[in-house]
């Protein structure tokens, strides 16, 4: 064996050596996994306050765009920021629930107590505000506590193997984890997608606070 083939057999075995030292992450088991899902819920419901800056694309059955959004939220107050540069559109959503103005680039105000109706009113996308809140964060929704906003329903929950939510059915969406920050069971998603019937909202994250 030449000195060359001895120096890579050298590496190799090395290599294989310190492979076997690193023991595998352990898997977290549902029940567990249940627990601490449960946990952030809680968590998540009491830092209502956060910022968030990223990229989103929507689709509803053939009509489709993306663009940047801002997001800042305040326990219940909102302030939402979403461009559209293939339009040359702006939108910039302000408020609570049951108390919601849409302002567009030709500074023209909308008002009504459902965010959504107001964001598919003047852009044609279904995008679920009150349950994106709470999902951009790895939790299921809560209900907003207001006499008008109705109670939603149970959701379905899967996980991965280290038991970070992985796939969430909530309100007749399905959402789908795509990728976290880190592996730490306190990450946060970065990359997610929700989809229902003909709607589609994928959501990529760049930066928190």
């Amino acid at each position: 064996m030449t000195t060359r083939a001895l120096k890579f057999a050298h590496i190799a075995l090395i290599a294989l050596v310190l492979s076997a030292c690193v023991s595998p992450r352990p898997r977290v088991g549902t029940p567990v996994a249940q627990a601490n899902q449960i946990q952030r819920d809680q968590n998540i419901e009491a830092q209502s306050s956060f910022r968030l800056r990223g990229r989103i694309a929507i689709k509803n059955a053939h009509d489709g765009g993306s663009g940047r959004f801002d997001w800042t939220q305040n326990g219940e107050q909102i302030r939402f920021e979403l461009s559209a540069p293939l339009s040359n559109q702006t939108w910039r959503l302000e408020g609570a629930p049951g108390n919601y103005t849409l302002t567009d680039s030709k500074g023209a105000p909308q008002h009504s107590d459902d965010a959504r109706a107001l964001i598919y009113a003047a852009s044609g996308w279904t995008i679920p505000m009150q349950e994106l809140r709470f999902w951009v964060r790895g939790a299921r929704a809560q209900s907003s506590g207001t006499t008008n906003a109705p109670e939603l329903s149970f959701p379905e929950l899967s996980f991965d193997g280290s038991g970070r939510l992985s796939v969430l059915k909530q309100n007749g969406w399905t959402v789908q984890y795509e990728r976290y920050s880190d592996a730490s069971d306190g990450a946060l998603p970065v990359k997610l997608r929700a989809f229902k019937d003909d709607a589609q909202v994928k959501v990529i994250v760049q930066s928190w606070e």
